[in-house]
């Protein structure tokens, strides 16, 4: 869906343009005949009435009509003095955007990954366990994976994210203790990698994280965009996407190891807009999965009949934090 909501986007980011000219060259000019035209004298009449009528005198004329300040003619050259400054808010949330991912003091001193050393070593090996859990699928799944990535130090940094087209991993989840909580955000991170959602993301990001009241009062239209991203997006894209790279991370053999680290986790609430899906619905669907693999298995007599699927004798707590929210709009 995101090669659909992507260019409504960019749609609705030139139609803010134009509310933004609306709002200089119409809505001001018309609040400002409104107040002088019809609001002062009619004010002035409601304070002046009563006085008059009370010394016998002749009470004032009444207000103007309402209709009349409507004709005030539009400003266009006002109207493009907003345009201007919806412009320089555009540029403003770009030099944010390109700073978040460019400029190492957001998330500590960003470090490349060099073949053979642990670390590097430690991600690679995901990478080919992977492959062997999509290789036990009659149909054959290859995934791209980054050749390269770098290493962040920022403990509040999350896990695992992708600025644009780069990996970053938080370096202290880069150790064997760690795998359990590192095996299956990996996995999830390459449904986004493998999709346009990469795409959708940066380019939502470009966009204010949250909606401000100060640019709908001051006409700067790039509230229009953030509106779509904080509100629509989330229920009509990000909860079908997250789901989506739980099942990739199913596909490569870590479905076990999400459904463990989900299922320590309390259960949390979710405000209406959030991107979350429901930690039930998320822990439904892995469970369905597994199951119908251990089904399958059992058929074709790769496991005992009588056994369980291990979901069933899943450790009790699992120390583990949940980063789901990686994959959504950073924006």
């Amino acid at each position: 869906m995101g090669y659909l909501l992507l260019p409504l986007t960019l749609i609705a980011d030139v139609l803010a343009g134009y509310a933004s000219y609306f709002y200089g060259a119409s809505i001001l000019p018309y609040a400002w005949a409104f107040l002088s035209r019809f609001a002062g004298p009619g004010l002035l009449y409601l304070i002046t009435w009563p006085l008059a009528h009370w010394v016998h005198r002749v009470p004032p004329s009444s207000p103007p009509a309402l209709i009349p300040y409507l004709q005030h003619p539009p400003q266009p050259l006002l109207g493009q003095i907003w345009v201007g400054i919806f412009l320089a808010a555009h540029l403003y949330y770009a030099i944010k955007h390109l700073s978040r991912r460019y400029d190492p003091t957001h998330l500590g001193i960003p470090q490349a990954g060099n073949p053979g050393e642990d670390k590097w070593e430690l991600v690679r090996r995901r990478w080919h366990d992977y492959a062997e859990g999509l290789g036990r699928f009659y149909q054959q799944t290859s995934l791209l994976h980054p050749v390269r990535w770098r290493y962040t130090s920022e403990s509040y940094a999350p896990m695992i994210e992708l600025r644009g087209r780069q990996l970053r991993i938080r370096e202290d989840a880069l150790h064997q203790s760690q795998v359990r909580d590192l095996a299956p955000e990996l996995a999830r991170t390459l449904g986004e990698y493998n999709s346009a959602d990469w795409v959708f993301n940066d380019v939502l990001d470009y966009y204010p994280r949250r909606l401000m009241k100060r640019h709908i009062l001051l006409g700067i239209g790039i509230w229009i965009p953030t509106l779509l991203k904080v509100t629509l997006w989330p229920l009509l894209h990000w909860r079908r996407r997250i789901m989506a790279y739980d099942r990739l991370a199913w596909m490569c053999g870590q479905g076990q190891l999400l459904y463990d680290k989900l299922a320590a986790l309390p259960i949390y609430g979710r405000p209406f807009f959030s991107p979350l899906p429901l930690k039930q619905q998320r822990l439904g669907q892995l469970e369905a999965l597994i199951r119908t693999e251990h089904k399958w298995m059992q058929d074709q007599h790769l496991v005992d009949t009588g056994t369980e699927p291990p979901i069933l004798h899943r450790p009790a707590s699992v120390p583990a934090q949940l980063q789901s929210g990686q994959s959504q709009p950073k924006a």
